[in-house]
């Protein structure tokens, strides 16, 4: 894919008075919309049960044919931020063990979803809960979108304001204009059902969306484009006071990220999400998967993955849950990093728990770190300088 896809597309979503700010170079901007945009306290619950999950499927049928899948070379990546301890914050009867009964269990693979294929899982439910690094750093994103619908993905902080999440889930794809961005949102870092109107770790307002030139003109599932990203307000509405008025990142921590060389060709992978089909999605689960490259799709003829192909028991609204992989042991310096971003599931019985993902440094040549560096412009604009650290 050429440079072109440096070419960002980004859409301000509730950005506080004034005029449309001045195009930059290879950056797409809206004109700044007023504060109006903004969800009432009050309504926040609704806002969030009202939600459906947002898919996206690729056709069995509807392959893109052969792909030459390109060699990832050595994987570049950011250090992670655990953010601000959280034992001496709150009060410990919240980290009790539950009872026995109440202690997840593995969920075996529903037969004969991956038959026939090398694609295996395991799902456990995150025990006590998503209340330290780096789970805490994932949440539900929660938004209104170009249709007026409002939907659910997974996002991820990989900076102390700045959200990774699947393109699909900021952008209608394919559109070319920039009323296919969503026109509001907010970020539940950590989310629990458990919290219901009282959340841990609250939420964040999204001023600012963001996506790949390719996804922005194309909108084609399993081409490495479907990578979005969103800037996050301070948080407000937290039951555990010390985090709000700050930028999430900032008391919470966030992932490391890869930038280049994502693609390896088999990676064990972890993939923290939210699984409507237990616990009524409102708990966070972890699948543990081996991911490869470059698989011909099952039940698509002809069709080669050209993102990271996995099984996995994630339902509806698995779309942008970020992809962890080790980087090494923790002795070594080692630390888990975001790769990729879930992005489509097949559908049909044959494909039910097949699951692909688009790298960070894309199947195609998507410039993730340009993506990133425009982000971080705009995130050092808003929350000053020492809200991020471009890549060089």
């Amino acid at each position: 894919m050429p440079a072109r896809l440096a070419r960002l597309c980004l859409l301000v979503g509730a950005l506080s008075g004034g005029s449309a700010p001045a195009q930059e170079a290879g950056v797409r901007l809206s004109p700044v919309r007023g504060p109006d945009t903004a969800i009432p306290a009050e309504q926040a619950e609704a806002y969030l049960a009202g939600a459906q999950p947002m898919q996206a499927f690729l056709s069995q049928t509807a392959g893109e044919g052969p792909v030459p899948v390109p060699d990832s070379g050595p994987m570049q990546a950011t250090r992670a931020n655990p953010g601000r301890p959280v034992r001496a914050m709150i009060d410990e009867a919240d980290l009790r063990p539950a009872a026995p009964s109440r202690r997840p269990a593995v969920q075996e693979l529903p037969a004969p979803a991956l038959a026939g294929t090398p694609y295996q899982a395991s799902v456990t439910r995150l025990f006590p809960g998503p209340i330290y690094a780096p789970y805490r750093a994932v949440g539900l994103l929660v938004f209104t979108a170009s249709d007026g619908r409002d939907y659910w993905c997974h996002a991820a902080l990989i900076e102390r304001a700045i959200l990774l999440t699947a393109g699909h889930c900021v952008f209608q794809g394919g559109s070319g204009s920039d009323r296919g961005f969503n026109t509001t949102g907010y970020f539940y870092p950590g989310y629990s059902a458990a919290e219901v109107g009282s959340r841990r770790f609250g939420r964040c307002r999204v001023t600012l969306w963001a996506t790949t030139e390719g996804w922005y003109r194309h909108g084609i599932l399993n081409r490495g484009e479907d990578i979005g990203l969103a800037l996050c307000d301070r948080v407000e509405g937290a039951r555990w006071t010390y985090v709000n008025n700050w930028l999430p990142g900032e008391r919470l921590g966030y992932l490391g990220f890869c930038y280049s060389g994502c693609r390896q060709g088999y990676q064990l992978l972890t993939q923290p999400f939210y699984e409507p089909g237990a616990s009524g999605g409102g708990e966070m689960h972890l699948s543990r998967h081996l991911a490869i490259a470059g698989q011909p799709v099952p039940g698509a003829a002809g069709a080669v993955g050209r993102d990271l192909v996995f099984g996995s028991l994630s339902g509806p609204g698995g779309g942008g849950a970020p992809q962890l992989a080790a980087t090494g042991l923790p002795e070594d310096g080692g630390q888990a990093v975001v790769v990729a971003v879930t992005s489509w599931a097949l559908t049909g019985a044959e494909g039910g728990g097949i699951r692909g993902a688009s790298a960070l440094s894309g199947a195609d040549g998507a410039d993730f770190a340009a993506l990133y560096n425009a982000m971080c412009r705009a995130s050092r604009r808003v929350h000053g300088t020492a809200s991020c650290r471009p890549l060089r």
